[in-house]
């Protein structure tokens, strides 16, 4: 099977964020955390436009500090979402591509 042309692939956008809490949470735990957050704020249809993926090369445990993949033209809904949920994250940064951040 082809792989589809960079030209029909979607752009996207990387964000930064920070999860504060009293205890550490782990990976599959953060992936929950913001999901859950962007479900709660825009339903499955906001859930399917932000696309949301945590990359699991820059999850740096200690600090409690996440990159996220979202799509290109969600960065709005993504804050909206993270910020109306009572739970504690916080946008750092965002960039298109992972290495800048």
């Amino acid at each position: 099977m082809k792989t589809t042309p960079k030209t029909l692939r979607p752009d996207h956008r990387y964000l930064k964020i920070k999860m504060d809490a009293d205890e550490s949470r782990n990976f599959s735990e953060a992936v929950k955390l913001v999901k859950s957050a962007i479900k709660a704020f825009s339903g499955e249809k906001g859930l399917a436009k932000t696309d949301p993926w945590l990359v699991k090369d820059h999850f740096d445990f200690e600090k409690q500090i996440a990159v996220v993949r979202i799509r290109r033209g969600s960065e709005n809904l993504f804050r909206a979402s993270i910020a109306s949920s009572n739970t504690r994250i916080y946008t750092l940064s965002a960039s298109g591509t992972q290495e800048s951040l």
